[in-house]
């Protein structure tokens, strides 16, 4: 049986602390990141999917801002928040109005 990268990958990473899946699976989601800082950020079709599924879970988010270019996820989450922004204010007038006419009210 031929021996793949993989199997070297999981070997080095038994020989570590912890848990070795956890180790190579959080060494994945870095290169991850390190890739779409380096090769995609300025790929519009790339950002066209970031917006569509609203940017990154949470966790991969701030991971992304804590390990990546802040430039990069700016880039990226610039189309993310142009697409809350309408949103974001009619909540936002939609509370300002409720507390007037709370306040009105009493």
């Amino acid at each position: 049986m031929a021996r793949t990268k993989t199997h070297f990958d999981l070997r080095d990473a038994c020989a570590e602390p912890g848990c070795p899946v956890c180790r190579l699976t959080l060494a994945a989601v870095a290169r991850a990141i390190d890739a779409v800082d380096d090769e995609f950020v300025n790929d519009p079709d790339v950002r066209a999917k970031i917006e569509r599924t609203w940017g990154f879970c949470n966790t991969h988010a701030q991971q992304w801002l804590r390990e990546g270019h802040v430039l990069g996820v700016a880039i990226a989450y610039e189309s993310v928040l142009a697409r809350v922004r309408p949103d974001v204010e009619k909540a936002r007038a939609s509370a300002r109005s409720g507390l007037v006419s709370g306040l009105a009210a009493r």
